[in-house]
């Protein structure tokens, strides 16, 4: 098999041939670029941050109930915010789409979708049975208008807010159901432990470990008794 092998000098020629169709694709299509991202209008993009807190309930004692990680806390919370009736409600609050448009609500949802984003910012990798590692969350719209922008935005983050707080609160619900079952089950416990120990008492009486001592003691005596009138049963033999 041969293979031919191209110098420097023989890429310069074929460049050289090749020049002319070179400059009139970049006289065309610079001019046609640039003229394009004149035209397009200009998009703003408003973005937020909010930080992110862990739970204050140890993991340790409600291990089951309110161990979720943050990232699907998250997820749940952009899927309420992000839902159709909610977008269609902030789309008519700040009139996004005006009826001249002609848009569908299928439309306005859709297109609201893809202008709203929100983003977990990490501190490292999270690994199972963990506290996830986020720290923070970026909200961010993106519109024609800057005052739109950031009044959806604001908007969206007041949301996103106020349905972290009702999540919250319905973790701690949760938390002090779990709260209340365990202490009425370790007081149903207890209770049944304290009747055990008094049934026990009350049929081994005399044989409790507080009364051991007592019984070693008349143990001694009657050994030493024992002891005694054996050797008085001696002295009478002799």
């Amino acid at each position: 098999m041969n293979t031919e092998e191209y110098s420097l000098e023989d890429v310069l020629i074929v460049l050289q041939r090749r020049l002319i169709y070179l400059v009139v694709a970049f006289v065309l299509i610079v001019p046609i670029g640039l003229t394009a991202i004149m035209l397009l209008p200009p998009l703003y993009v408003a973005q937020g941050k909010i930080l992110v807190e862990s739970q204050q309930i140890s993991q340790a004692l409600v291990q089951s109930t309110v161990n979720t990680y943050i990232d699907e806390r998250l997820q749940t919370i952009r899927q309420r915010v992000s839902t159709r009736n909610r977008l269609l409600e902030v789309a008519e609050k700040f009139n996004l789409f005006p009826r001249e448009l002609g848009l569908s609500d299928s439309e306005k949802v859709q297109r609201m979708k893809s202008a709203f984003n929100l983003n977990t910012i990490s501190a490292g990798s999270k690994k199972r049975n963990q506290t996830a590692n986020a720290i923070a969350l970026t909200v961010s719209y993106t519109d024609k208008s800057p005052d739109k922008a950031f009044q959806v935005a604001n908007e969206l983050m007041t949301l996103i807010l106020s349905e972290d707080v009702r999540s919250r609160a319905e973790g701690a619900s949760t938390a002090t159901e779990f709260f209340s079952q365990e202490t009425k089950r370790l007081a149903e416990a207890i209770d049944k432990i304290e009747g055990e120990i008094a049934d026990f008492k009350t049929t081994n009486g005399d044989a409790l470990p507080q009364d051991l001592p007592q019984h070693q003691s008349e143990l001694l005596r009657s050994e030493q008794n024992l002891m005694t009138n054996a050797a008085n049963m001696k002295q009478l033999e002799d």
